[in-house]
């Protein structure tokens, strides 16, 4: 560790939030880090913290909305990552980079049930566990057993009895190295059976194109896509962002949309749920810089 230096990890300067978000809207952020590894991932992270420089760490950048403000975000992404997992006994151990669709991958070679329900969600393991994220009645949490976080600069061990977690939400504010899951032997007919039925299902509610997936929480008792179909908004647009016809609790971008177009119509429908039903919607998604 002691060997590395800053000039060492890989540094884009004015990269294009398009290399780096999902929803692909339009401008730069101020520069983006590639660690190669977890090595170069604590290296970065411990020097920017020391120096108290602001940044924010993202993998497949599939929940966040870049502000108007971007020009001024550093960025440490987990994308060009070595990704490494592995198996012991009953468990299997993930790198917070590896995607659930890559573990669902690893866990089907190996006859073993863990991440069949999730495999559709596009996000990676470190920020799936961050949201504690969930589809078709399962969740991030269920199997999981420990994580490895770097907290004040030392790799500590975190049992899930141990976070916080709740719908769509965690207390956890340090970096997530990897996790333990626990599996169960499953065999490879019943694995592509569940996640077969999984992708057409999200085929068959869910848009294609350039989002961030849900924007909004489903509040208690409710949908959110419903709520804001129920006001009228499905296909609603500004520019080239505009609410999904399909699942009004998608915006999907077009190709040239930005920041100001997609937090219209973010507010729209925030403003036209409380209006109507008096209910106020919560973001899923999250804002980089954090929203003010």
């Amino acid at each position: 560790m002691e060997n590395l230096k800053f000039a060492d990890i890989e540094l884009i300067l004015n990269e294009e939030i398009k290399k780096i978000s999902s929803m692909k809207t339009e401008g730069y952020v101020k520069g983006v880090f590639y660690p190669k590894n977890q090595r170069e991932l604590i290296f970065i992270y411990n020097f920017l913290k020391i120096n108290e420089i602001p940044f924010y760490i993202i993998g497949k950048g599939t929940n966040v909305l870049f502000s108007s403000e971007n020009n001024k975000i550093l960025i440490i992404s987990l994308q060009k990552m070595i990704k490494k997992i592995k198996k012991y006994k009953n468990f299997v151990f993930v790198d917070s980079s590896v995607t659930l669709a890559e573990a669902f991958q690893y866990c089907y070679k190996n006859d073993r049930s863990c991440f069949e329900n999730l495999s559709t969600i596009p996000g990676s393991i470190g920020g799936a566990i961050k949201v504690n994220a969930g589809c078709f009645g399962a969740n991030i949490f269920d199997n999981l057993v420990s994580i490895k976080i770097l907290k004040n600069g030392k790799i500590k061990t975190l049992t899930k009895d141990k976070i916080i977690y709740g719908y769509r939400s965690t207390n956890i504010d340090d970096l997530i190295l990897s996790a333990k899951f626990e599996t169960t032997p499953k065999n490879k007919c019943e694995l592509i059976k569940i996640a077969s039925e999984c992708i057409f299902k999200r085929n068959e509610k869910q848009p294609k194109g350039y989002s961030l997936g849900c924007i909004f929480k489903n509040p208690p008792g409710f949908s959110a896509g419903f709520l804001i179909e129920e006001c009228g908004l499905k296909g609603e647009n500004k520019n080239d962002a505009y609410i999904s016809e399909k699942h009004a609790n998608f915006i999907i971008n077009k190709g040239k949309a930005n920041f100001d177009d997609v937090m219209y119509l973010i507010n729209l429908a925030k403003e036209s749920v409380k209006k109507n039903f008096n209910i106020d919607l919560e973001l899923e998604i999250k804002i980089y810089p954090n929203e003010t």
